[in-house]
């Protein structure tokens, strides 16, 4: 059948809102594979973020280490051959205390989540739902470390 000019079309509305996008917060992403970083970066430049990436965990660390206030949240990859997440997160702890950081892994396991709890890691990241999840997870934490 027809549908005349006149019809009203039923418009489908998502059941939940799109995270409110980012403002120019500079994210710092971590990963040492490297379409990986570049799928992230466009995600999240996508979203309203600058970010910066790297593919060395020690070269994040050293970003860091130059220039402390230059970043407002961290996003790194759990598992890498120099560093593990983990080990960026306790090296940004000791530069900036403060700095929010999200550890993304494919295995999230108990041992992780305690790990990273007792750390002081911000949020945990299932990999494979990094273009679904990352701009929400990364606007959620802003706001919650900046009041």
């Amino acid at each position: 059948p027809l549908v005349s000019a006149t019809a009203e079309v039923a418009v489908s509305m998502p059941i939940e809102p799109a995270a409110a996008p980012g403002s120019g917060q500079h994210v710092l992403y971590v990963d040492d594979d490297e379409v990986m970083a570049l799928m992230a970066e466009r995600v999240l430049q996508r979203g309203g973020y600058r970010v910066t990436c790297f593919l060395s965990a020690a070269d994040a660390v050293a970003a860091v280490r130059a220039h402390p206030a230059e970043f407002d949240l961290v996003v790194t990859d759990y598992n890498m051959p120099e560093l593990s997440g983990l080990d960026v997160m306790l090296a940004l702890a000791d530069i900036r205390p403060e700095l929010p950081v999200i550890i993304s892994s494919g295995n999230i396991t108990d041992d992780l989540r305690a790990s990273a709890q007792r750390l002081g890691v911000q949020r945990l990241l299932q990999k494979q739902n990094t273009i679904e999840e990352l701009c929400a997870l990364v606007h959620d934490v802003l706001a919650k470390t900046t009041g």
